[in-house]
């Protein structure tokens, strides 16, 4: 929706509105909430082998994939909108010259129109886990199987061994065992060379460079007991309207599994709009059908809100703001006086 500002507006009714004999429409404010939330999601991969990570390296991980969905930053902004169910027409005579004393408590926009704005969807690609790049070590292994064969002699049978290399994969635990050595002997070497207690010398970047190998090697390869996450941002927009006689709003909610949802999308933890008006007055004005034309003019006065963004006790935002649809709406006549 077109927004017109406050100098933009005045500056039109400046001109020599009171010469034309056409009307002019125009809306009464409200206020709308934006609220943006911020969260980070994290996807935690356990490791192919962490079940053996007790067994070959003596710690203990997690075995199990994991999400967890945490907020970063919240924040609540008030916009001024026009209306428009509490739309009216006035005259453009002389006397509406009156309508620039109350530009700021009301006069919105002018006519009906609406602009079609862009929309912007946000999504993320799925995250899935990934170990291929981790580890150099062969998956199959040679085993020399015997098979019997009977062999005929002149006088009887003898059973004889005849063996062979077959090629086989090897198990997860061979593979686990395989890659605890990998981690042990990396932290080994990397202790040596710290110290001194090998055959041969670093020094200077040689060494630094000795010592960095060996580190990303170990981590390379503990990273397939003890898992990976991957972290992603989730951005979300809330609009809130209030309405006379509600004070509370589901917002969002945070769960861990899907991210941020809109309050009907799933479960998850709730977080609440909560509006505390400091004085909340009737909206006046009986005749407040869009459109209809008056001798005067309607405006309204906002009231004055302390807004929360809450779950439970816990408090995100507290901020104070004009609310202007809870507030009161009173009418201004119009002096017809032609005179300059």
């Amino acid at each position: 929706m077109r927004r017109i500002s406050l100098f933009a507006l005045l500056a039109l009714l400046a001109a020599p509105l009171y010469a034309q004999t056409e009307s002019v429409t125009y809306a009464l404010p409200s206020t709308t909430l934006r609220v943006e939330v911020e969260a980070v999601r994290t996807h935690f991969f356990a490791g192919p082998y962490a079940a053996y990570a007790k067994k070959y390296l003596g710690i203990d991980v997690r075995e199990k994939d994991g999400k967890h969905t945490s907020l970063t930053s919240v924040s609540v902004e008030p916009l001024l909108e026009a209306d428009m169910s509490a739309r009216y027409t006035v005259p453009a005579t002389r006397a509406a010259e009156q309508l620039l004393t109350l530009s700021a408590q009301g006069l919105v926009s002018f006519a009906s129109e609406n602009v079609n704005s862009a929309v912007k969807w946000r999504f993320s690609a799925p995250v899935a886990a990934d170990f291929s790049s981790v580890g150099v070590m062969d998956a199959q292994t040679v085993e020399r199987r015997a098979t019997w064969k009977e062999v005929t002699t002149d006088t009887s049978f003898t059973r004889v061994p005849v063996y062979e290399e077959v090629q086989v994969d090897k198990t997860v635990d061979q593979l686990a065992r395989e890659a605890a050595d990998i981690v042990l002997k990396a932290r080994k070497e990397r202790f040596n060379i710290t110290v001194g207690n090998t055959d041969a010398t670093y020094s200077g970047e040689a060494l630094g460079a000795a010592i960095s190998e060996l580190t990303r090697m170990e981590q390379e390869y503990l990273t397939l007991f003890i898992g990976y996450s991957v972290t992603e941002p989730v951005v979300r927009t809330f609009d809130i309207t209030p309405v006379p006689g509600r004070l509370e709003y589901p917002v969002f909610r945070v769960s861990d599994v899907v991210g941020i949802l809109a309050p009907s999308e799933g479960p998850g933890t709730l977080y609440t709009l909560v509006l505390a008006p400091e004085a909340i007055s009737a909206p006046g004005g009986t005749d407040s059908e869009a459109g209809r034309t008056t001798s005067g003019i309607y405006y309204r006065t906002p009231a004055i809100c302390t807004v929360s963004l809450q779950s439970g006790p816990e408090v995100l935002v507290r901020m104070r703001t004009p609310v202007y649809q809870l507030g009161e709406e009173t009418f201004y006549p119009l002096v017809t006086n032609n005179k300059k």
